[in-house]
């Protein structure tokens, strides 16, 4: 059995996953997806008492999307230029 992958293997699996998903190899994608859910590869998700919880390839897409746009919003409101 192979090791865990490391964090930036995850993060690489899931970059790889989402490139996939965006171009014309949409099958290729899926079968990505299904192999990274199969073999537990997706980072598990900890609740707010520190528990490791499983979650879908989907769940952290949609996870990392709205967290990416909490990222960029406090940003774009302390721009200066907003207040001009």
């Amino acid at each position: 059995m192979a090791a865990a992958p490391t964090q930036i293997e995850a993060e690489l699996y899931y970059l790889i996953a989402r490139f996939l998903q965006s171009g014309p190899c949409n099958k290729s994608a899926q079968v990505l997806v299904q192999e990274l859910e199969e073999h537990q590869l997706i980072p598990r998700r900890l609740d707010w008492e520190g528990k490791e919880h499983r979650r879908s390839f989907e769940d952290l897409t949609v996870r990392v999307h709205y967290g990416m746009g909490l990222l960029l919003q406090p940003s774009t409101e302390a721009d200066p230029q907003n207040y001009l």
